[in-house]
């Protein structure tokens, strides 16, 4: 029973840390539904107005690594 009083801080620490990463994840599937729907969008309002199977690939793709493409930005901006 030595160590019982850092037990709870450490937690404390650990939840916080687990809210802080669901709510990053959250953020993260919201903006990639967001990225689909707004490609589904531009695919549907030019051209034969029809979506093909590589527009799904390549608007899923994009949605996906889209975090990592505002990172790359950020990072060449400030050089």
């Amino acid at each position: 029973m030595t160590g019982s009083p850092a037990l709870p801080e450490r937690r404390g620490a650990a939840t916080g840390r687990a809210a802080l990463r669901r709510w990053v994840l959250l953020l993260y599937f919201v903006g990639v539904l967001g990225d689909v729907a707004w490609h589904a969008r531009t695919y549907l309002t030019t051209g034969d107005r029809a979506i093909e199977a590589y527009e799904w690939v390549i608007g899923i793709q994009a949605s996906l690594f889209w975090p990592v493409d505002l990172v790359a930005q950020a990072l060449l901006a400030s050089r």
